[in-house]
């Protein structure tokens, strides 16, 4: 909490004596750190960790404990931002990851490329922002754009394409819903009669 810039912060966490968490730091002098935190053990290799093992044993034994050194982090990366939507390690920059096999899998803690709608949101607008000012960051920080929407879309339009007789057999009411969902704009707006459209239809798929 004292820490001036990203080096402090960083000197700190080796005291190790922050819970398991994804970390994010940034400082007013460009400094940028991510940080898989939290005391880990080093284990024994040959082990299924994800499994129970016995405990009677030295075999299973802790051998110490990873410095921070060796904990999944990113210092200062060339892409220029950090983003953490709840995703795996390596799923942080829309390209130029760092690699999972490059962790053992208990410091890793992940399925690799694990990425939540939020994160590949966050992605595709960070990975080509250039030169924003305080307006462009409000508007992504009340972003209001559902990102799969065109991949619903696609496997509407595909439907309607393949079973054109069943289509054509709807009633006008439900022609015209497949229509606004057709034309939605992707924008959760509160006025947009489309998107609970969408929203009952994902429901129902």
């Amino acid at each position: 909490n004292k820490a001036r810039n990203v080096s402090e912060a960083r000197e700190a966490m080796k005291r190790l004596g922050m819970r398991p968490q994804n970390l994010l730091l940034v400082d007013d002098q460009g400094g940028v750190f991510y940080l898989r935190a939290g005391k880990t053990p080093r284990r024994p290799s040959g082990r299924d960790w994800t499994a129970p093992v016995p405990g009677n044993t030295s075999a299973t034994g802790w051998l110490g404990i990873h410095p921070l050194d060796e904990m999944v982090q990113v210092l200062n990366p060339r892409q220029g931002y950090l983003q953490n939507n709840n995703i795996a390690p390596d799923a942080l920059f829309a390209e130029g990851n760092l690699r999972a096999g490059d962790y053992p899998p208990w410091l890793f803690n992940d399925r690799p490329g694990r990425l939540t709608t939020r994160g590949r949101r966050a992605l595709d607008v960070l990975s080509r922002a250039r030169d924003w000012g305080f307006d462009e960051v409000k508007a992504f920080a009340t972003d209001e754009y559902w990102h799969t929407t065109p991949t619903w879309q696609l496997a509407l339009r595909h439907a309607v394409r393949e079973q054109r007789k069943r289509y054509e057999a709807l009633s006008p009411a439900a022609r015209k819903l497949v229509e606004r969902v057709l034309g939605f704009d992707g924008q959760a707006r509160e006025d947009s009669a489309a998107v609970l459209k969408l929203f009952f239809g994902r429901a129902e798929a």
